[in-house]
């Protein structure tokens, strides 16, 4: 809903999502509130509900509506930093969030001149982002090769104890066999609560129930029709179609590493 009223761009949606902004506590709505409300009157004050208040109160009555949306800025002009971390680089803005990482054969590899494999870039890169979750977060790993395996069966907070029984399960990882990347996200979006997803891979999908690139698109917007999880897709080693894709149709950001 927060998206879709910046899309709408009707001046009837400012107050309502500033309003809207001032009860809630979800870190991925209140960005998306933030961005819709830049889209909407070309104030860039992120997710700052004082900032949007105040200006609401002195320039409401007078207010219209910019003719466009106005395009993105590098950053938010006083708001709040929201951003606890990145992984591999794209920003970690929500405090619902599922690892999906790639642990088949191929993560095995090490990149030219470096000792650690893939794999333990990965597992370092997730337990990076975990450690500076607040402790009120609930995040969650999948982790698929030719099988899927959850770390817990849904997102589970991150007290003291499940952060080490999460740096005990990645550290448990060995690559091997195929690329179940169908089955792997699947798993993520059918979880209670999941905004969030962060994928990670280094190849096409080789096994699982859907391998066919259009097949598991359409099947993934079946699946987040309703939830509207943004997936942030990690390309390892160049580009992949499926996964820009895949990050394009769920608002996520897409990168290479």
């Amino acid at each position: 809903a927060a998206h879709g009223l910046g899309v709408a761009r009707a001046r009837e949606s400012v107050p309502a999502l500033v309003a809207a902004l001032a009860k809630e506590e979800r870190l991925r709505i209140r960005k998306t509130i933030g961005e819709s409300l830049y889209r909407l009157t070309g104030e860039d004050f992120g997710d700052a509900r004082d900032l949007w208040e105040r200006w609401w109160r002195e320039r409401g009555e007078g207010f219209a509506m910019p003719e466009k949306a106005p395009e993105r800025k590098e950053a938010a002009r006083g708001g709040e930093r929201r951003t606890v971390a990145s992984f591999y680089g794209v920003p970690v803005d929500s405090d619902r969030v599922v690892f999906v990482l790639d642990v088949s054969s191929s993560m095995g590899g090490a990149g030219f001149g470096q000792e650690a494999t893939e794999l333990d870039r990965a597992v370092t890169e997730t337990l990076k982002v975990v450690k500076a979750l607040p402790p009120s977060a609930k995040a969650n790993v999948i982790v698929f090769e030719t099988e899927v395996r959850m770390w817990r069966r849904s997102l589970t907070t991150l007290g003291p104890a499940a952060r080490k029984a999460l740096e005990g399960f990645l550290h448990g990882q060995k690559p091997q066999g195929s690329t179940n990347l169908y089955d792997a996200i699947e798993s993520a979006l059918l979880m209670n609560d999941v905004e969030t997803v962060y994928l990670l891979s280094d190849g096409e999908p080789t096994a699982g129930s859907i391998t066919d690139d259009e097949e598991i698109l359409a099947a993934v917007r079946r699946l987040n029709r309703d939830t509207r999880a943004a997936v942030h897709c990690v390309s390892l080693g160049g580009e992949s179609r499926l996964l820009r894709r895949l990050a394009e149709a769920t608002m996520g950001t897409y990168v290479t590493r």
